[in-house]
């Protein structure tokens, strides 16, 4: 059953995550505190939480080209990756993923949508890990078995980090090519969230919010021209 869900979840997951936390930033008030210091606890921490998530995906993008997008909407891989942040954690993207999320939940200030939306993220990308492992189980057999031995599925054994990248550089090109998009979106979408905060309190928007705004939009457009003229690389 767990595995259904998350074939289903992997298919849809680009489009079905982002539509979820458009309805909450919606249906979700503003502030349930009204207070501008506890607002702004819960501001910067979530923006913590998902800036550590950013850094996360951009290490692992630095490192190695992976193909996320699977094939025909199923799970596919050529490549076992063990080295760098994969042998840190099985699952380092994920990893990158949750603290996102969890750091736009957190945005949002409300402990019960925190805690609820949290669960259900990771419920969610642990269905998609199941479905994963079964194929990566046929696909790779022995190999993957001792991967699993070694290396945990969530949590990172930092202690393993000098072995983990023992010969193994980081291409920035690469990273910004794949990951220009997802870190545009943690920081824009921030941005609008302490607009929305400000307009809601009644607060006068500071003009640098605007800003601000405008250029991480001018920057993500000018960063995606840069990748489809082939300045970047993806590989």
């Amino acid at each position: 059953m767990q595995e259904k869900i998350g074939a289903i979840l992997f298919r849809w997951r680009n489009l079905l995550f982002p539509i979820i936390f458009i309805l909450l930033f919606t249906i979700s008030p503003a502030s349930i505190w009204h207070d501008a210091t506890i607002d702004a606890h819960f501001f910067w921490a979530g923006l913590a939480v998902a800036l550590c998530g950013v850094v996360v995906r951009l290490l692992v993008a630095s490192t190695y080209y992976v193909k996320r997008a699977g094939r025909d909407g199923s799970v596919h891989a050529d490549t076992l990756y063990v080295g760098g942040p994969f042998a840190l954690t099985r699952n380092p993207l994920y990893v990158g993923n949750v603290l996102i999320a969890s750091g736009f939940l957190i945005l949002l200030g409300n402990p019960v949508v925190i805690m609820s939306g949290v669960l259900i993220t990771i419920l969610a990308y642990q269905s998609i890990i199941a479905t994963e492992e079964r194929y990566l189980k046929t696909r790779f057999g022995e190999q993957y078995d001792n991967y699993q031995k070694i290396v945990p599925r969530w949590i990172p054994t930092l202690s393993r980090w000098k072995i983990a990248y023992l010969n193994i550089g980081f291409c920035w090109r690469r990273a910004l090519a794949m990951e220009y998009s997802t870190a545009g979106a943690v920081v824009a979408g921030s941005i609008i969230m302490a607009i929305r905060l400000d307009i809601t309190s009644g607060i006068q928007v500071p003009p640098v919010l605007w800003v601000l705004l405008a250029v991480t939009i001018a920057t993500i457009a000018y960063v995606r021209n840069f990748k489809k003229a082939g300045r970047l690389q993806t590989q």
